[in-house]
C-alpha cells in the first residue's frame, strides 16, 4: 500500500501480509514507483505468498519494470 504520509519518506510503499505490516518497498524502488501508483488510486495491490511451514511464510514481490507501470498507469 502506498504511505504518502510517511515521516521519512512520502514516497513510501509498505507491504502488508495478513494485516501485518511486514516492510517497505526499497526508498529506490518507491519513489520511480509511487507516482504511478498513485495515478492507478487503488487502495492495495496483490502480493503472492506461500507457507512455507507451520509459522513461517515464503513472500515474494513481483514488481513491475518502471516504464511498463508507468504506461499502464496512463492508460
Amino acid at each position: 500500500m502506498r504511505e504518502p504520509t510517511n515521516e521519512h519518506d512520502s514516497s513510501a510503499i509498505v507491504v502488508y501480509g495478513r494485516g501485518v505490516k511486514l516492510g517497505y518497498v526499497s526508498r529506490a524502488k518507491a519513489a520511480s514507483m509511487a507516482p504511478s501508483l498513485d495515478l492507478i488510486g487503488a487502495a492495495g495491490y496483490l502480493v503472492s505468498g506461500a507457507a512455507a511451514a507451520e509459522g513461517n511464510i515464503r513472500l515474494w514481490v513481483d514488481l513491475p519494470r518502471v516504464p511498463d507501470l508507468r504506461e499502464f498507469a496512463r492508460g
